[in-house]
Formats: structure tokens, sequence, C-alpha cells
């Protein structure tokens, strides 16, 4: 025996002495014989199976299956020897008393000199309390809302609960084992490897959400990294997912016509003002609001509005020109982001609008027409940021309004002044500091018989620092629109009777005054409290303070416009019918109105001695006033001319500049009984 038999004599010794003394199972079967029958077993294949070595060799391993001969993994030991392939699986084996252990057997072949196996050698081991274990964890974690699967260090399925089953559609005998990577389709599980990488790699819980293209699914997956792997629960969120998308798309979107809202369109206008700053595009912005809208709600109701303005918002989108958003801004105002900053083209484009929104829309009880005025700011010069641009297209928009409907203009310089002014006046209205700016003027009222003196007109009179002189035509408006009209209101009123009471207390013999009351007093229904305020914190007899109410005003709300004047004359207090002759006065309300005197409307007058058709409506009113027991008073008396054909006509009272401008309190003092010489009044002192 030569020493290279020798030491391979010393190998087998050595090895057989291993194979005695492991802890493991082994078998060794050979693979040429028919069967495959056992040639060796070693001692803990005795202890595990409690079959003795005089039992088992010569017979195939299968015996311990005993009649169990339906476990999935058989197949794959099959499919292994039949390739001369390694197998690793866990089988249910019976011991020689009939209990019953899981065995997982690795089967490993062993290679002859032309490349078949002779042997298969078998490493078995029980694995009972692990597949116990698991299967108590498995039934926790099918009942697990979410579907779960745990991950190796490999990446490899280690756990898997039915939900995961039921999400892939592939069983866990499929599942386990196999490396994520592999397991979910389109990419996911690349994705899903990468993601459990750095949750294992920084020790950090990880969530996220996939989409998964087959299905159009969206997953969430949580991962919780522990020291033998990842924990990774996922779950179906394609519902939550479309919900907040919905929810996201309603909050940018108008829900009524589908068109990007307020907060959109300013979001995009400010991304479109970046890129005009820096050169990339052109902006204007076009400020597109109905014309009596509100009729039409009021007339055929919410329902008809809404269909027109749907209607509005498609024809608006089907009309706009190449490269230009539309959005609504609320109610009825639209707004146009344009891609010009050419004004002939902002105007042709938003002509386009127009002519697209003047077509009769047909609605269900018929068809109706709308148009639309239409504001422009361009940029820059028209504004440079969304806030800017959108103000100054709704100051042009204003100005559409006021020239006529269905028109569109362009914000320029002169309007950007205008707005400015506008603006401050509103400031200073809000501000109710009218002491400051203020002042009252009384302007005298005399008979037309003797021109005696009869009473004033209270007039406010705003003189700024810094705008200059204030017209009335210019800022009542605005105190209506801003709702400091009420404040003013109860100002002035106070002033009125707070200077009623000064010349009473210096013993003058103080003639009426009257004060008009706009269309905010009355709607805002305080208006009678204030006057008995007033004269009572004055301490003043009703009969000193008159109230002018204008016939336009009055016949808006007859119904509250007489109740007031019924509650006025109730307490004593004259009303009077300002400007009549221009409203739509009715002539059977006429009578029953409790006015004392009807006030000739100054056009009327200017046109006496000058148009014929002046002196008619003139002598027509004196003889309607006459039957109804009212006086009249004419104002706007500048010439002598005038004052006759007034006189001669019968009118009881003339107001103007012929007899006395607008004064201050102090000139008015002069004209009372007791402070000055009777006669013909000065001319004024304003």
């Amino acid at each position: 025996m030569n020493a290279r038999d020798r030491l391979e004599g010393l190998d087998a010794v050595i090895l057989a002495a291993c194979m005695r003394a492991a802890g493991s199972a082994i078998t060794i079967a050979d693979a040429r014989l028919p069967g495959m029958p056992l040639v060796y077993v070693n001692p803990a294949f005795e202890r595990l199976t409690g079959y003795p070595a005089a039992e088992t060799l010569g017979r195939s391993c299968s015996f311990l299956q005993g009649t169990d001969r339906r476990q999935p993994e058989l197949a794959a030991i099959r499919q292994a020897l039949a390739q001369g392939e390694s197998v690793d699986v866990t089988l249910r084996n019976y011991r020689s008393d009939g209990e019953l252990f899981w065995n997982r057997l690795v089967l490993s072949p062993v290679l002859g000199r032309d490349g078949l196996p002779v042997h298969y050698v078998g490493v078995q081991t029980d694995v009972t309390a692990r597949v116990q274990a698991e299967r108590r964890t498995a039934g926790v974690l099918d009942r697990i809302e979410d579907a779960f699967f745990a991950l190796d260090r490999e990446h490899r399925l280690r756990l898997v609960n039915r939900r995961l089953e039921a999400l892939l559609e592939r069983p866990a005998a499929q599942l386990v084992g196999a490396g994520v990577w592999e397991t979910f389709p389109d990419g996911v599980g690349t994705r899903l490897q990468a993601r459990a990488l750095r949750a294992a790699r920084e020790m950090t819980p990880s969530i996220f959400s996939e989409y998964w293209p087959t299905g159009a699914r969206w997953i969430e997956a949580r991962m919780f990294p522990a020291r033998e792997g990842v924990s990774v629960y996922l779950r179906d969120v394609t519902e939550d997912h479309l919900r907040e998308r919905r929810l996201a798309h309603l909050a940018r979107h108008d829900p009524l016509t589908g068109l990007p809202n307020r907060d959109a369109a300013i979001e995009l206008l400010g991304e479109a003002c970046s890129a005009a700053r820096r050169g990339t595009r052109r902006l204007a912005v076009a400020s597109i609001d109905l014309d009596r809208f509100g009729a039409i709600n009021e007339a055929r109701g919410h329902r008809a509005g809404d269909a027109v303005l749907k209607e509005v918002a498609a024809r608006l989108v089907g009309s706009r020109p190449q490269g230009a958003s539309v959005a609504r801004m609320g109610a009825d105002e639209f707004v146009a982001v344009l891609d010009t900053d050419d004004a002939d083209e902002a105007l042709a484009a938003c002509d386009g609008m127009l002519a697209a929104l003047s077509a009769p829309i047909v609605l269900a009880d018929g068809c109706l027409r709308i148009g639309a005025s239409v504001g422009i700011a361009l940029h820059p010069q028209g504004g440079a940021s969304p806030d800017a641009l959108l103000a100054n297209a709704s100051v042009a928009l204003l100005v559409a309004r006021q020239e006529g409907a269905g028109r569109a203009r362009l914000f320029d310089a002169a309007l950007g002044r205008a707005q400015r002014r506008r603006q401050q006046l509103l400031d200073a209205l809000r501000s109710g500091a009218f002491d400051d700016a203020f002042r009252i003027v009384y302007q005298p009222k005399f008979s037309a018989v003797g021109r005696q003196l009869c009473g004033f007109e209270a007039l406010a009179r705003w003189q700024s620092a810094s705008l200059g002189a204030v017209s009335p035509d210019e800022f009542i408006p605005l105190a209506e629109e801003c709702g400091a009209i009420v404040p003013l209101g109860r100002w002035l009123l106070d002033r009125v009777c707070a200077q009623l009471r000064a010349w009473l207390d210096r013993g003058l013999a103080a003639e009426p005054v009257a004060v008009n009351v706009s269309v905010g007093q009355v709607a805002n229904g305080d208006f009678l409290a204030a006057v008995e305020d007033a004269l009572r914190r004055w301490r003043l007899p009703p009969e000193l303070l008159q109230v002018e109410i204008t016939e336009s005003l009055l016949m808006q709300d007859l119904h509250s416009g007489s109740a007031l004047a019924h509650a006025l004359t109730g307490r004593g207090i004259e009303v009077h019918l300002d400007d009549f002759g221009t409203g739509y006065s009715s002539l059977a309300y006429l009578w029953e109105l409790p006015v004392s005197a009807l006030k000739l409307d100054r056009r009327f007058t200017l046109g006496l001695g000058a148009q014929p058709q002046a002196r008619a409506i003139v002598d027509s009113v004196v003889a309607l006033a006459r039957a109804l027991g009212k006086k009249v008073i004419a104002e706007g008396v500048e010439t002598e001319d005038q004052a006759r054909i007034l006189l001669e006509l019968g009118c009881d009272v003339l107001q103007g500049y012929l007899l006395a401008r607008p004064m201050t309190a102090a000139a008015a003092a002069l004209l009372l009984p007791g402070a000055a010489p009777s006669g013909f009044p000065p001319r004024g002192a304003a």
C-alpha cells in the first residue's frame, strides 16, 4: 500500500467518524440502483426517526412519508433527481412510532467520473418546532388586514400571509424563498429591494407608495427593519389615492364649470409673471364679468343660472386664443390669462370671446342672451404681479361696464390715476374721520312771494388736503359702495342738529334744515332711530328738521320708503320728495305718500325760458301738487327770468345761486331773524 492509498484510507476513517458524530441525520442512497436504496445512515438518523439502521438499509427513503404521498415537495425532489441537481425541501415525515415530525431534507448528488450521480447524500434536520412556530406566526399574520412578507438578509421572502398570496395571486409555496426583486411585477420588486436595503442600512422605518401598472393600483408599503431582515406591510390605497386626487382637483377647480378656480388662477398668474419677467413669455390678463346675471337667477332660478355659467365657461374655453387659459374667479366673474402683451391683440382676443358670449343660450324653458364686459391689463405696464394685474384689470372692467355692456377696456395710466384716487377716497371714507375731512354748508331756501327765508338744505362738502375738492357726485356713490354712507349720514344728521341747537341757544329764530337720505341709509333700516336719537340728544323740536327722499329711491322700494315717510311725518318731521319728475312715480301711490312738498329737479328749472316743454312740465307738477295739497320747491334757480316764471306758475319755494349759494353756518346765522336786518339776502359766502 502506497502513501496515497494510506492517506485516502485515513480520510475515509475520519469521514466516517465525523458522520457518526454528526448531530444532523445523514443518509447515503445509491443513485445507480432502482428506487435509490439507502446504503448508509448515521446514528443521528436512527435517533431522529426511531428506525435502526438494520431496518432502513436497502430501502428507499420514501418510507418515511408513509401514506402521506401528496406533498408538493415530493414533486420538487423527483424533478431534482431527474436533473441530477441538489434540492432543499421540508417534508412531513413519520417516526417509527407513527409520530409526525417536520423534516428539512437537503439532498445533494455525488458525481462519478462520467459526470452522472452515483450517490445522493441527504442531510436531515428536525424543524418541527420552527414549522409550528411559523404556523402560529402565519395564523397571526393571516389576521393582519395588510398583505405581509418578511425578508431575510438576502432579501428573499421568509414569511408571507394569505393577503399577500391574494394580492400577487400566487401560493405561499411559490413565494417563500423567492427573491423580492423577482416576486413583484413591473420593476416594483427592484424598487422594493432598494428601499429595503436603505431601511436595513439605516435601521429606520420607511413608508412610501408605489404605483403598480398591473391592475393600475397604488400600494402603500411600510418597512420595519430588524437584525434578521425587513418586515413589509402592503396595503392597496388606490381608492384613497383617487380620492385624494379628486379632492386635490376640487381644491383647484370650480365644481360647477370644471375651470380652474381663484387659487389656481393666482398660482398660474404667478408662474406667468415669473416667466414674463424672464422674457420667456408674454402676458395679459382679462377680467370678464357677465352683464345682468343676477336678473337670471332672480327670474329663472339658480338652476338656470348654473346652466348659463356652464355654457359661458364652455364658450370662453372654445373661443379663447391659442395659449390662453380661462378660470372662474367666483359668481359670474371669469379671468383669461392671454399669451400676448400687445394691446390690439388682447382687445381682438377679448372681442372674440365677447362675440361667442353674445349668441343666444338655449335653456330648458327657452332662450336668453347674456353679454359681458371685459377689463384688460397688460404686463408689465398694467401690473407686474398677479394682484396688481387683477386689480388693474378690474379697474378697466369697471370703466367698461360704465361705458355700456358688451365692451372691452384696456387699463392705462389715466385709469391707474383714477383708481388710485378712488382707493384713497375709499380709504378715507372707511376711516370714519368725518370731522377732519368734511364740512357742512347750508343753502338757503326762500319763499317765491316776497323772497323771505324759510329754511336751509344741509350739504356735505369734502375738501381733501391731498386730493383737493371732492364732488358729492363722486364721494356719495363711493360711500354707498363701501358702506360708509350710514355713519356719514349719522354724522351729518348729528352736526346739523348740533348747529340748530347752537342757533337756538344764541336766541336766534332758527329755520328748518333739510337733510338728504340715501339708498344705503334706508336699506340699513336705522335711519329713523338715528333721527330720533339726534333730536333727543340736541333737544330739538321735530319741526326744525326736514328729510328729503329722492323720487327714484322711493320707488326702488316703495314699501320701505313709504313706511319711513309715514314714520317721520308721524313724529312731526316734514318729508320732501326730491328730484321730482326724474323718476317713475306712480300717481296712484303719490297721493297716499305723506310728503309735504315736491322738489322740482334742477333740469326743469334750467330749461325755463329756453324750452317750452320745461314750462309745461313745471306747470303740470305745480297743478298736481295743488291738487294733492303739497308745496312745490324749485332748485337750481339761477336767473331772474327763471324766478319770474316759477312765481307765475305758482311755485312756493325757490332755491338756487340767484338767491344764495351754499354757505357756512356762521354766514347762514346772519340770515336768521334777530341776527341781521331782514331784506334781500347776500348771494352766498360759500
